[in-house]
């Protein structure tokens, strides 16, 4: 199972379009761990709506505390074999799932990312050049995707990846952070 673990803070906007893209995935072995971090638009709304129809999607409160104490709870309630983060204006693929599990197994890796695009307001769809859709194995291939002027190799946001879960055991976000918190 796959936990995906979603930090929001009024993204009513893009929430029911992004839920939608999580409802149509081909692989259906997922949980959605929403946490709203005091929302002041309709967030709760839709999302207690949308878990009235779907039970494995979960509303959990962290009121006020940031993106990164939204992330280490959801750490903290996730049981998946695999976890993904998703921010409150993401869209997934209906394949993007599908394909991360596929290249975690088949290459029995600790980290599988996909290439990304960025989708703009105006309706302009751009695919992120540097990304691409790889596996990483064990620490030191981690350690030397992230540190060895390869920036681009792996992207460094949070999101875009699927961890095997037992990687993430004692590793939390900096809840210090505002800004480059991934």
């Amino acid at each position: 199972m796959i936990d995906i673990l979603l930090s929001t803070y009024n993204g009513s906007r893009w929430l029911r379009e992004q839920i939608d893209s999580i409802l149509g995935q081909s692989y259906g072995g997922w949980r959605l761990l929403i946490r709203d971090d005091g929302s002041t638009d309709d967030t709760c709304e839709i999302v207690t709506s949308l878990a009235q129809t779907d039970p494995r999607i979960k509303l959990m409160d962290s009121t006020g505390r940031g993106v990164s104490s939204a992330r280490n709870l959801g750490l903290d309630s996730a049981s998946g074999k695999y976890i993904t983060f998703m921010d409150s204006d993401d869209r997934i693929d209906p394949e993007y799932l599908t394909r991360l599990i596929d290249l975690i197994v088949k290459e029995q890796a600790d980290i599988s990312q996909c290439s990304l695009y960025y989708w703009y307001e105006d309706g302009t769809l751009i695919k992120e050049k540097e990304t691409v859709d790889d596996i990483f194995e064990g620490h030191n291939s981690i350690m030397h995707a992230y540190f060895s002027g390869m920036v681009g190799h792996i992207c460094l946001a949070a999101w875009g990846k699927l961890f095997r879960s037992e990687l993430l055991s004692g590793i939390r976000f900096d809840e210090t952070l505002i800004i480059q918190e991934d």
